[in-house]
């Protein structure tokens, strides 16, 4: 210490500072300090060696990329590997080569996918690391190359059985690569692929088996069965597990169940994203918008990074119905995208705004991306009903029959079928296909509303609401036969059955809106 009794420490390194604030993610010290190192040493003299400069590059991109910078982070990556290329050999070591990689997959798009796979696909495999094979992994997927993607995952799994992602994006790469080859034999080699690497976990780790099980029955939406395979697992303190029940609950429209366990997810732990997304829509369906905008409001504070808070708050901040674009909201619908370039659910979501404004063909791109990325019913669903509205019945039933395949356990799936059937005035073989539908399940909302429209184009309108009247009742029943009665001129049957919709969300907004016009048509009548 100057002008002290005790001798001074030597000064520390430059990197040395520099690593330390990057390991207490001081990420904007560490850049600005990084770019200071880039061209001084410590004492301030201009840097001439390439190997401090190299190593000042790649703690400044980390600073970069740990404040989401990644275009900037990328430049520096770069420039890094110019550097390295010009002074310190040819072979890139393999850690830029996977910063560059992660950096260009984060940005997304089809020029950088294509840059990371140079990136990554540059490591000879015995070098790579697990992070480094499933970014691989990823880079594959992304570019829709399923077959080398699976081949990745299952590389990482041999590298980590445990690595739950590897599993999951092997079950879903895997069965996309055999899909693509033939719908039919492929589902039925996929389940046996599926069936051989449960029976990997099954002597050595039961739990894994059954989780692995869970998600199999997930990815095939036989929603019922996943739900009582994760009652074999212990949940109660589980985010994840309680997450993925309670959209098995939504999707299954069994609302009153998953908002329960969406809102025991939120007690468990109120800063996790996953699945909330879902959630913020049945909100919205139910009207319940300052629930939906606290949601929103404190996971985009906890977690502005995932793409599921810029969802929710594209959801919360839309002015206009479920759907539907508006500026506002279309903002954070981006967002979403720039957060996630690999989260289906922000491509899906996106295409549903540009649907609901009437902009098919940007639509459809968006949900054959999502379907790029995951393949499940939603996605199916909006695909075929951008296709219907782009007049496209090939294509519409191409997909819709697809989904059957691919979901045989869904009757929503198989409806889709009758609806493009039905699209090409094909009734007879759309009625058929609805009653199929309802074989798989008795209470399928879809197949009745939809065998109810065909009864009601027949002129059998008693029929018709009959039927709905013979089901469990629901906020979408009770407003379809609202609509009815109100057709039919019979306005206090109509307004009781809107009643009734209210009953079950007393913030339906339909259900008010119908009241309001039956009231007007009413004093119209009186005069």
């Amino acid at each position: 210490m100057c002008g002290g009794h005790l001798h001074a420490p030597p000064p520390p390194t430059m990197l040395g500072n520099i690593r330390q604030l990057l390991d207490e993610q001081q990420w904007g010290s560490a850049a600005q300090l990084a770019a200071l190192a880039c061209e001084n040493d410590i004492n301030g003299n201009r840097v001439y060696d390439a190997k401090y400069k190299f190593d000042a590059m790649l703690c400044m991109g980390e600073a970069l990329m740990g404040q989401k910078q990644l275009r900037r982070a990328h430049l520096v990556y770069k420039k890094a590997l110019e550097v390295y290329h010009t002074h310190l050999g040819a072979a890139v070591p393999t850690e830029l080569r996977e910063r560059l990689g992660k950096v260009c997959l984060e940005i997304g798009g089809a020029e950088m996918y294509t840059e990371a796979l140079k990136h990554i696909a540059d490591i000879p495999a015995v070098e790579r690391s697990l992070r480094a094979t499933m970014l691989l992994a990823h880079i594959y997927k992304c570019r829709n190359m399923a077959k080398l993607a699976s081949d990745a995952y299952l590389a990482a799994l041999q590298a980590n059985p445990y690595c739950l992602e590897a599993i999951t994006g092997y079950m879903e790469t895997v069965r996309s690569a055999l899909v693509e080859q033939n719908v039919q034999e492929g589902v039925l080699l996929w389940n046996q692929t599926i069936g051989n690497l449960k029976k990997t976990y099954e002597c050595e780790n039961e739990l894994m088996h059954r989780w692995i099980h869970a998600q199999h029955l997930k990815l095939t939406a036989n929603y019922e069965a996943t739900i009582a395979a994760t009652k074999r697992l212990q949940t109660e303190g589980n985010v994840y597990v309680k997450a993925d029940v309670a959209e098995c609950y939504y999707r299954m429209g069994r609302h009153v169940e998953a908002t329960h366990l969406f809102k025991r997810c939120r007690t468990v732990d109120p800063y996790y994203p996953g699945g909330m997304d879902v959630f913020s829509t049945l909100l919205r369906n139910l009207g319940s918008y300052a629930e939906l905008r606290n949601l929103a409001g404190e996971i985009l504070t906890c977690a502005p990074d995932a793409p599921e808070s810029w969802i929710i708050a594209s959801v919360a901040r839309s002015t206009k119905g479920p759907g539907e674009a508006d500026d506002a909201s279309m903002q954070y619908a981006t967002r979403a995208l720039d957060r996630g370039p690999t989260f289906h659910r922000s491509y899906s979501y996106m295409a549903s705004k540009l649907l609901g404004a009437g902009q098919t063909e940007a639509a459809i791109t968006y949900y054959l991306q999502a379907r790029n990325y995951h393949r499940d019913v939603p996605v199916y669903q909006g695909l075929v009903r951008a296709y219907i509205q782009n007049k496209n019945g090939r294509s519409a039933l191409d997909y819709a029959k697809e989904a059957t395949y691919l979901f045989p356990y869904s009757s929503p799936a198989l409806a889709l079928v009758g609806h493009v059937y039905r699209g090409m005035k094909k009734v007879k073989q759309a009625r058929e296909t609805f009653q199929k539908a309802l074989k798989l399940d008795p209470q399928c909302t879809d197949a009745h509303i939809a065998l109810a429209d065909l009864d009601i184009e027949d002129g059998r309108a008693s029929q018709a609401i009959a039927r709905l009247k013979s089901i469990t009742p629901s906020e979408s029943i009770h407003l379809h036969l609202a609509s009815i009665y109100a057709s039919m001129g019979q306005l206090s049957a109509s307004r009781s059955a809107y009643e009734e919709a209210l009953k079950l969300n007393k913030n339906s907004v339909r259900a008010e809106e119908g009241i309001r016009k039956l009231l007007e048509r009413e004093a119209a009548a009186n005069g």
